[in-house]
């Protein structure tokens, strides 16, 4: 029961950093004062695992934006809401794909490859 506990905090600390960093994408683009960081938070969260939960759709595609601009644009208006819900799927997969791509150059497949 301690590994799922400490696996549940761990993730809430997780949903925390990525509403945080949410919202300070959000202040760099948009100057959008009128999000407070619990918001960001929230709708991240909730944006992010509705996409998680949406079987057969890539990373959630669609979902995801959705549910985050249904939940932020009673706050930025639709036009900052969509972008904010663009700019944010853009840099989380560059930076999945950062984080890949050390494991995607040296996997034992590729080593084999070239020998």
């Amino acid at each position: 029961m301690g590994h799922v506990c400490f696996g549940a905090m761990a993730n809430v600390v997780a949903w925390i950093g990525y509403g945080c960093a949410l919202w300070l994408l959000a202040r760099g683009l948009l100057d959008a004062p009128n999000l407070t960081i619990v918001r960001a938070i929230g709708a991240f969260t909730a944006a992010y695992l509705a996409g998680f939960l949406a079987f057969g759709l890539p990373a959630g595609i669609g979902v995801r934006e959705a549910v985050f601009v249904t939940m932020t644009q009673g706050v930025l208006g639709l036009p900052a809401s969509l972008a904010l819900a663009f700019a944010s799927r853009l840099l989380l997969t560059a930076a999945e794909f950062g984080a890949a791509a050390p494991f995607l150059l040296t996997s034992p497949e590729r080593t084999r490859a070239q020998s």
